[in-house]
């Protein structure tokens, strides 16, 4: 999420979790023209929806941060609560097993 889909003029008019056909495209979630789309419609839907999927995506900015702090020796694994331990390690290793263990990164159109 989200693919969009424009009008004429490049406004986004609809947006999407998955696309539908060849006229969707995929904008990172922080798209200053999804952020528009959302808020200018008024619906607490689609409020609701942006902030689940940016929930999703600054998870992985945590973890990461988690796992700068730990490379640091700034905290480590052991000083977070057994849950949070238990979580990041379960993750850690399904990105292993996707081959998606890469640090997080914003492309630059993503850069503020």
């Amino acid at each position: 999420m989200p693919y969009v889909r424009r009008d004429d003029h490049g406004n986004i008019i609809e947006l999407r979790r998955d696309p539908v056909d060849d006229q969707d495209q995929y904008v990172a979630v922080s798209d200053p023209g999804v952020l528009t789309f959302l808020f200018d419609q008024g619906s607490e839907d689609s409020a609701r929806e942006f902030l689940a999927v940016s929930d999703t995506e600054l998870s992985r900015v945590l973890e990461d941060l988690v796992a700068v702090l730990i490379e640091r020796e700034l905290i480590r694994l052991t000083d977070l609560p057994p849950d949070a331990q238990r979580k990041l390690n379960l993750r850690a290793r399904a990105r292993t097993a996707m081959h998606d263990d890469r640090p997080f990164s914003l492309d630059e159109d993503e850069l503020l």
